[in-house]
């Protein structure tokens, strides 16, 4: 949680997610796995790292995300392994498409109250990350 906060305020104040957040994540997340759990653990990490990433190195083909966006969705893979990063990619999803949601109205709204606005809509997607981390988390320990 501790790197998600981190992620998420530096996304939400400054558009970013530095490398210097997710790189050493994913190498933690390996090494984590790798100690508690041997080989099949870092089986798990790797197999999380290469879901996350590559699900969201597509949508960031398309421009739906930065890239710190995806280094940060490949390190929250191989610090949760796999199967639970599937969970979570479900629930980012959710959580992104609400949050997209409510910052578009919300842009819309601002819109029609100038009549012209220049700027462009950016919508962070760390703290919906984060969230969804938080949730995925939560879902497994009650279930």
């Amino acid at each position: 949680m501790v790197i998600g906060t981190i992620a998420a305020i530096t996304d939400f104040r400054e558009r970013k997610i530095y490398n210097l957040l997710t790189y050493p994540s994913i190498l933690l997340g390996i090494l984590i796995w790798s100690i508690n759990s041997g080989v099949d653990g870092l089986i798990a990490s790797i197999m999380g790292f290469c879901i996350a990433f590559g699900i969201y190195l597509i949508i960031f083909f398309f421009g739906g995300f930065g890239a710190g966006d995806v280094k940060f969705a490949a390190a929250i893979g191989a610090i949760m392994g796999y199967p639970l990063i599937i969970n979570w990619v479900i629930i980012s999803a959710i959580i992104g498409g609400i949050f997209a949601l409510a910052l578009l109205v919300r842009f819309r709204l601002k819109k029609a109250e100038r009549f012209q606005m220049q700027e462009s809509i950016f919508i962070p997607f760390g703290p919906p990350m984060t969230l969804a981390v938080l949730i995925t988390y939560g879902y497994n320990f009650i279930t």
